[in-house]
């Protein structure tokens, strides 16, 4: 890997996606009207964990939509988006857009 931030390796290895962020459970309710805004807003991706442990996920709506089986109600654009910020979750890949610039889980270290 070429000298750099882990971030920035993350950041140009990734495909269009809308921002994937991770939080505590603990986290989660505190945060929740700021989580369900950036859902609704920026179509943002909020992994929820407890102790490292992946339990589950805030989505758009769009997100959804695609899972009722109404691919239709989704433009070919936020569909693609949604699918690789999905698979961004599972991988623990994180994107920051410069509304996310946080430092979560401990994953981004600098070289």
């Amino acid at each position: 890997m070429a000298k750099g931030t882990r971030k920035q390796w993350l950041m140009g290895s990734t495909t269009p996606a809308y921002p994937v962020r991770f939080c505590s459970t603990t986290e989660g309710r505190q945060e929740l009207p700021s989580i369900l805004q950036d859902s609704f807003g920026m179509k943002s991706i909020t992994g929820l964990h407890r102790y490292g442990r992946m339990l589950g996920a805030i989505i758009p709506i769009e997100a959804v939509r695609l899972l009722a089986g109404f691919p239709d109600a989704v433009d070919d654009a936020t569909r693609l988006r949604i699918k690789n910020a999905a698979l961004n979750l599972l991988e623990n890949r994180i994107i920051f857009s410069p509304e996310h610039k946080r430092d979560v889980l401990g994953l981004i270290t600098t070289e």
